[in-house]
């Protein structure tokens, strides 16, 4: 399948971010952890936390938890990582 002719509804459900529920999209767990509000992934997803720890020998130089959408989590620890 081609993703590139796809209208942003068809890419949302071809990527699996959405789902149809009763004549509904309503966004999947996938959807929510990728692209979801803070506030609606601590609603829905209670337990989502990701841990990032850079270590020097047993040091611990950076020592981060992130509640934010994948996505945005993803783009600070690659800054975290630069830095470091």
């Amino acid at each position: 399948m081609t993703l590139l002719p796809l209208a942003d509804e068809e890419l949302d459900g071809a990527l699996g971010l959405v789902t149809t529920v009763d004549g509904t999209r309503r966004p999947t767990v996938v959807g929510l952890l990728l692209l979801g509000h803070e506030e609606t992934i601590r609603q829905h997803i209670p337990s989502h936390e990701v841990a990032f720890q850079i270590l020097e020998g047993t040091d611990v130089r950076v020592n981060e938890f992130f509640r934010k959408p994948l996505l945005q989590t993803f783009e600070e620890v690659e800054l975290l990582t630069r830095e470091s």
